[in-house]
């Protein structure tokens, strides 16, 4: 299966002292639908291709994220990060849209 959010970040989650990156990638709903948001499993390669940058994550679905959307779509999908962040058991944090991710 393949995502390409509209925006996305890339968060570095530490579990038992062992990070991994997941992709939360958010798109806005438009006039008659609502925003969407969606967690990756943690990422095991990164690939290059133009502007996007390809995450493949450990359960085999594929990221298409715009290297120029870095960033969250929304009111909705901020509050449901932060929850999420403040909420986990486990330490989460953004990765600077400056980070290299390749």
């Amino acid at each position: 299966m393949s995502e390409t959010p509209g925006k996305w970040v890339m968060l570095n989650v530490t579990i038992d002292g062992v990070n991994q990156r997941n992709i939360f990638g958010t798109s806005y709903g438009g006039y008659a639908g609502s925003d969407s948001w969606r967690l990756s499993s943690p990422i095991v390669t990164v690939e290059k291709e133009y502007n996007f940058y390809i995450f493949i994550t450990k359960s085999g679905n594929k990221y298409y994220c715009h290297e120029n959307n870095y960033g969250v779509a929304g009111a909705y999908n901020q509050y449901i990060l932060d929850n999420f962040m403040s909420n986990s058991k486990h330490d989460i944090e953004i990765l600077d849209s400056e980070t290299i991710f390749i």
